[in-house]
């Protein structure tokens, strides 16, 4: 996707690379030089970790200001084609791993511009892990951070700044949140009191799934350090359609929440204090993780083949063949069922095998062979192998409550009336004693609630967003306990697919809007709506 510092597995998409597919576009290089303009950044001195086939040379090639531009490149085939241009004397090509240049050089530059490779820590060379890894330990950083090769570039870059220089970066979107990078946003926050955050509705690498965003760090020294968030529609638009500021709620764990602002961001936490948390109220913890879904996890025709009905548990392996149900009761779980979906999970772990029925060990004869991609057969993959018997899934205790952890415009939360288990798409809540489940999952639905799963989760390429066990036991919940015939009508609403604003405007009434103004709640809405459009993009 990136350009430059490919190697090893890398080679293999050179061909991709070579069509100038993941090339960074030209309009994006015109862009980011027309930025650099509008805010009156002074470089003559520039250096690009990452060459690939020479765009960032050509474009700063015209600017009369450049005294030096330095370029690293790693592919000598690369190399050479960017020395057959002849470029002018102010551009020096520099055949190295710019890992290698950062800790070579002395020269500290005014501007470290261009498009850091995106390698995955599983297919980097040793050499360049290890090189990685260095740079880490370099700025007292756990190495552990280093999942990707942009995150050594970026630290690189700093090195060879000059104290007020800039760094003008192409990155993926999940530097901005992924919780890995936490630790490398929090240094940079703290060497660069300027941070723009630049998003663009149009896709910068519509081939591909990773979305792209531009991150520009520098030092104004008498400015009040900041984050600014800025949206544009187009790669070549001049002037943003959305733009936002974070001055006080620095350091920001995550920098997409830089798309509200400050006063946005006060509220969220003024409201929060009131209520108790997740953890407060619950254990809660993932579901059960069979290690092979479609295998260990039948359908009704299937229990009834291997004659196995005495060795299966009730699961819920997905979301969406609930079919908007609220509450989970017998009779719906027989309704999924007779659907044909995958419900029944074998629970063999403390079963002698004399109980199998014939047909029951010639199945696991068989899905036991089954090899994967990789030519692992089920019974010696990883969780399958260090269990004993390897097709014995381990049971996790199930839950009052279930709460899915990845969704699209509106989480999921389950009254479990049907003592049903789920796989570890779910966290299972085990609520205190004080709490009614049914009263607890209805006030999930409020304003406050929603907008903080936004606000603490993370989202993928798709804008499925996803909360990690510690995020969701972060969550707020405004408890109260709730008339049965409130709790009857969200079910309908629900199973009726009313509008999600409805839903949320109904429970507000029984929950925080009894103890917040309604323009308070509005301000609420307006926040979660538009961390939705972020990751909805």
């Amino acid at each position: 996707m990136y350009d430059g510092h490919r190697r090893g597995s890398i080679m293999k998409r050179l061909e991709d690379k070579l069509s100038g597919s993941y090339y960074t576009p030209f309009r994006t290089i015109e862009f980011m030089i027309e930025y650099l303009k509008r805010e009156q950044k002074i470089y003559r001195r520039v250096l690009e970790p990452s060459v690939g086939d020479g765009r960032f040379i050509d474009a700063f090639a015209k600017e009369k200001n450049i005294e030096r531009f330095v370029a690293v490149e790693l592919i000598e085939e690369k190399v050479r084609q960017l020395k057959n241009k002849r470029y002018s004397q102010q551009i020096e090509i520099v055949a190295d791993d710019f890992l290698n240049f950062s800790e070579k050089t002395n020269e500290k530059y005014q501007l470290v511009i261009g498009n850091p490779p995106y390698i995955n820590i599983k297919n980097m060379e040793g050499d360049s892990k290890e090189k990685a890894k260095e740079i880490c330990e370099k700025y007292q950083l756990p190495s552990s951070l280093m999942q990707n090769m942009w995150v050594a570039f970026v630290l690189a870059a700093v090195s060879c700044l000059e104290r007020n220089g800039t760094i003008f970066f192409v990155l993926p979107m999940e530097f901005l949140q992924v919780q890995y990078a936490e630790k490398i946003r929090l240094f940079l926050e703290e060497h660069f009191d300027t941070i723009h955050i630049l998003s663009f509705k149009e896709r910068m690498f519509p081939k591909i799934e990773q979305e792209s965003c531009l991150v520009y760090l520098t030092n104004e020294l008498k400015k009040q350090p900041c984050i600014n968030f800025k949206i544009y529609d187009r790669l070549d638009s001049n002037v943003p359609s959305y733009c936002s500021k974070i001055e006080r709620n620095k350091p920001l764990k995550k920098w997409t929440n830089a798309i509200l602002s400050d006063v946005d961001i006060d509220l969220l936490n003024l409201i929060d204090q009131k209520y108790k948390k997740v953890s407060e109220i619950c254990d809660a913890s993932p579901g059960i993780v069979t290690g092979a879904n479609n295998e260990f996890i039948l359908t009704r025709e299937q229990v009834e083949q291997l004659e196995c009905y005495e060795f299966i548990l009730p699961t819920i392996p997905k979301s969406n063949i609930l079919n908007g149900q609220f509450i989970i009761t017998q009779y719906v779980v027989e309704k999924i069922g007779e659907k044909g979906n995958r419900i029944y999970l074998l629970n063999l772990l403390n079963v002698d095998e004399k109980l199998f029925s014939e047909p029951l060990k010639k199945y696991l004869v068989e899905i036991g062979e089954k090899e994967n991609t990789s030519k692992i057969k089920l019974k010696d993959r990883y969780k399958c192998r260090n269990r004993k018997p390897w097709y014995g899934v381990p049971i996790v205790r199930n839950g009052d409550l279930f709460f899915f952890k990845r969704y699209d415009k509106i989480p999921r939360i389950c009254v479990n009336e049907a003592d049903i288990y789920t796989t570890d798409i779910a966290y299972n809540m085990r609520l205190n004693s004080e709490y009614d489940k049914s009263s607890m999952a209805f006030c999930f639905y409020n304003s406050l609630t929603l907008t903080q799963c936004e606000f603490y989760g993370r989202y993928y390429a798709g804008g499925v967003s996803e909360l990690t066990p510690s995020e969701f036991k972060r969550l707020a919940i405004p408890y109260r306990k709730i008339d049965k015939k409130d709790i009857e009508r969200l079910s309908e609403m629900f199973k009726e697919s009313e509008d999600v604003d409805k839903i949320i405007a109904f429970v507000n009434s029984k929950t925080i809007e009894k103890e917040w103004e309604y323009k308070q709640i509005l301000r609420l809405d307006e926040m979660r709506r538009k961390l939705m459009e972020r990751r909805l993009l």
